[in-house]
């Protein structure tokens, strides 16, 4: 006999109305009445009246209320013990993007790896489109990306921030003159991993002032990054000038061979946040997100704030 069955037969003889109990249970009317009827299938017997002006159970079924309420209690506490006693500990998927590998992943493992939790967490990296994506087809429980996410039913919990700023080499920049986006898109402007959120924040970056193709795009020949790591080789090397955040080159930067070129119109930070569903394991959530701003706190401590901020 299925738990669910009888589960949803208690629910309506608590609510005695199908609309409610239907309601309650995040299903339709016809799946309720489908359920009870498949109940009366197998025990062979009515167990509501029909046609009365108000629900009203029938004596077979003031009868069953007993018995159901003794197995789904049943069925309960086996699944509680079977859990206490061995169960294997939920697997968390977590997702991060890169940028938060080259940061504060080291302070957020550690506050982990010393955490008083039963779940095995699993981290894995990717585009922030990628990561939302997987956090909406439930592939992933958590993820950190750049937000918010508007996305139905999906939280969203502020972690920190990122500036962001146009990167270049000393050549691509007269000392002290600052230059117009006009001037900055006939630069080789290197674009990041398509569907990135560094590529949608430069492609809304230019579109806002009704740039649609960059310098950088016209060349021979074309680079692309489809990583941070490479990123910097490409800036540091001075094949081209990007959309980055500067705590990645900051000791370039203090040394004078990267600039942060003195372009008027200026990048929006990067608001790091934190999007899942939520469910049964709140508590992890609740932890992951605290593990997080935490490990972003100390991370702040080493690097300033003019890069970095919580």
């Amino acid at each position: 006999m299925n738990i669910r069955f009888l589960e949803t037969f208690l629910w309506l003889t608590r609510l005695r109305n199908f609309r409610e109990t239907a309601e309650k249970l995040n299903t339709t009317q016809p799946n309720i009445s489908s359920r009870i009827s498949s109940l009366e299938d197998q025990l062979r017997t009515r167990l509501y009246v029909r046609g009365a002006r108000q629900f009203e159970l029938t004596m077979a079924g003031r009868k069953l209320v007993e018995y159901a309420e003794q197995i789904v209690a049943l069925a309960e506490e086996m699944k509680t013990t079977l859990a206490a006693e061995g169960a294997e500990d939920p697997v968390f998927q977590v997702g991060i993007i890169e940028l938060v590998t080259m940061s504060w992943l080291p302070q957020f493992v550690k506050l982990l790896e010393s955490a008083d939790i039963t779940i095995e967490i699993n981290i894995v990296t990717d585009t922030s489109g990628n990561l939302t994506e997987m956090i909406r087809r439930e592939e992933l429980d958590l993820a950190f990306v750049w937000g918010p996410a508007n996305e139905p039913n999906v939280q969203n919990s502020y972690i920190c921030n990122y500036a962001m700023e146009w990167l270049g080499a000393p050549k691509y920049a007269a000392e002290g003159e600052q230059f117009d986006v006009v001037e900055l898109a006939k630069l080789p402007v290197i674009p990041q991993r398509k569907g990135s959120s560094s590529d949608l924040t430069v492609n809304e970056y230019f579109g806002a002032f009704g740039i649609r193709n960059t310098g950088g795009r016209q060349r021979r020949v074309s680079l692309s990054s489809y990583s941070i790591a490479t990123a910097i080789e490409l800036v540091r090397s001075g094949l081209g000038v990007m959309a980055m955040a500067p705590l990645m080159l900051r000791e370039e930067i203090a040394a004078g061979d990267v600039l942060v070129l003195p372009v008027r119109q200026k990048l929006a930070p990067c608001d790091l946040t934190a999007i899942y569903r939520g469910g049964e394991h709140n508590r992890a959530y609740d932890m992951l997100v605290q593990a997080a701003r935490t490990a972003a706190r100390e991370y702040a401590e080493t690097v300033g704030p003019d890069h970095f901020w919580v």
